[in-house]
């Protein structure tokens, strides 16, 4: 902190330091996932270089060199580890503050993991603050230093024309090695650790030129383009929502939605957009831009089983280059694995029409059955990933309208802040495209309820894993440990990680 403010950024007017609070519960889900597989890499590391003594040593113990490793769940809100952190970073600010000239004359505001809400939405609450005061400057000029990609979407948001983001050159190659040079590598990281400036006000010119290229400047409205592009990344899944299935960037996600866009948005006239000051003003509109996306979906399904026919003889090849034990499985073997899975599927079928035929029972729209040489990608993804069949009407219309409840809410908590608390989004897979219908009455029946954040302990039990229960009070542990325990189904020890298509 001190070599950032005194020596490359070197403000002049105020400091904005913000630690995570307890995040809204639509973020829950990402940071469960990411600390229960933050557990389980441990524990695997730790398995892997378990080595055995030796000069006499008792043959049945082993030496773990991973033995009181650092255990990075701790920094979540609520734990005692970021209480310390918190303390000193208050306690390093006073005596900055007494000693330094350059602190000296700053505003200082540290926002600690007490205060509720992400870090980065914290600071751009700040700014949306800063700028309904009086007397603000219009050309006033910005740094937010972190990693995150996602704060270069809140900077342009944000609308302000001087926004820099400050990001350390992060070298790959290197790494921290857990021995006991470890402290010495990460003091000599922070002295000697290389930064790098990115200009928003560049990014803007380029997104200038990806939607407005040889138009008329008085045709356009450069931030209302900007606000569609944050809008459409959302389709890609952020940390509240699931990417859609059949985009993913690595399949040329952003090509699809550019080209889309500027299509589309030729036919809606001048002054006409998908978003409006952080809400989406015609459900109409946005039906029609998913429409012409989602006619591409069986595309794009046919080009990644292409895809990952290829990346599989690749990966054949690795394995026995590298000697890996561990191999992929042979085209035999995949090829049984979708043999019965689509036999499943049709299995299903058949019943589900039987029971349609005595019933009457209704299927969801647009569902159509086909042969059972044909494979229906849209009603096998909802059967295997889902558990949802075609006449479970009620299911995909509830999965539809969250998913709509998702970007609206996305959307606002990037312009305006969180306009629920404990809103989430129920599912771990989003729906497809295509059956993303009937918008307009959709966001006739979506309400939000302000509520309150969750409590820190409250947080702590929703996201950390069984490995991680000294994190929280001793009173609380049992829960997430005894096999008595009434909500032991929530800690697993072990799971599987569905990268649903992602690469």
């Amino acid at each position: 902190m001190d070599r950032i403010i005194t020596q490359i950024v070197k403000p002049k007017v105020s400091v904005y330091m913000a630690i995570d609070g307890v995040a809204p519960r639509a973020k829950l889900n990402q940071q469960r996932s990411r600390r229960f597989r933050s557990a389980k890499d441990l524990a695997e590391a730790t398995k892997a270089q378990r080595i055995m003594p030796v000069d006499g040593a008792d043959v049945g113990a082993d030496v773990d060199p991973y033995s009181g490793a650092f255990d990075s769940n701790c920094i979540t809100p609520g734990t005692e580890f970021l209480l310390r952190i918190s303390n000193c970073i208050r306690y390093f600010i006073r005596k900055k503050i007494k000693e330094d000239p350059l602190w000296r004359n700053l505003s200082i505001i540290f926002s600690g993991p007490e205060v509720p809400g992400e870090g980065e939405h914290k600071i751009m609450q700040h700014i949306r603050d800063m700028r309904n005061q009086p007397g603000y400057q219009p050309n006033t000029r910005h740094c937010m230093y972190g990693q995150d990609a996602d704060l270069i979407m809140l900077g342009l948001v944000s609308h302000e024309p001087h926004f820099t983001l400050l990001r350390e050159i992060i070298d790959f190659s290197g790494g921290f090695s857990r021995n006991d040079n470890a402290l010495k590598e990460v003091k000599k990281f922070t002295k000697q650790s290389d930064f790098q400036l990115l200009h928003l006000s560049i990014l803007r010119e380029y997104l200038q030129l990806e939607f407005a290229y040889e138009l008329d400047p008085a045709t356009y409205d450069l931030e209302r383009l900007i606000d569609d592009f944050v809008f459409m990344t959302f389709l890609v899944g952020n940390d509240f929502l699931p990417h859609m299935p059949t985009l993913d960037i690595g399949d040329g996600a952003f090509t699809l939605l550019f080209d889309t866009y500027n299509e589309q948005r030729a036919q809606w006239g001048q002054g006409q957009y998908l978003t409006n000051a952080g809400e989406i003003p015609d459900a109409a509109r946005l039906e029609a831009f998913l429409k012409v996306i989602g006619a591409a979906e069986s595309d794009i399904f046919e080009e990644r089983a292409k895809n990952e026919v290829v990346m599989l003889k690749k990966q054949r090849r690795w394995d026995k280059r590298d000697g890996k034990t561990n191999r992929t499985p042979t085209d035999m073997e995949l090829n049984a694995q979708e043999e019965s899975k689509q036999g499943d599927y049709m299995s299903m079928v058949q019943n589900m029409m039987a029971d349609i035929s005595v019933n009457g029972k209704k299927t969801v729209e647009g569902w159509k059955p086909m042969n059972a040489s044909q494979k229906d990608h849209k009603g096998r993804y909802y059967f295997e990933k889902l558990h949802l069949k075609p006449t479970d009407v009620e299911g995909h219309l509830a999965l539809r309208k969250s998913y709509i409840e998702g970007l609206i809410w996305c959307l606002a908590y990037y312009y305006r802040g969180c306009i629920s608390w404990g809103w989430f989004f129920p599912y771990h897979y989003g729906p497809m495209i295509s059956d993303l219908t009937n918008l307009p009455e959709v966001f006739n029946s979506i309400k939000f309820e302000v509520g309150a954040p969750l409590l820190p302990f409250q947080q702590l039990m929703g996201c950390l894993p069984p490995a991680s229960s000294s994190l929280v009070p001793k009173v609380y542990r049992k829960l997430m440990c005894s096999p008595d325990s009434p909500i032991k189904q929530f800690y697993p020890e072990d799971f599987v990680v569905d990268m649903n298509g992602k690469r």
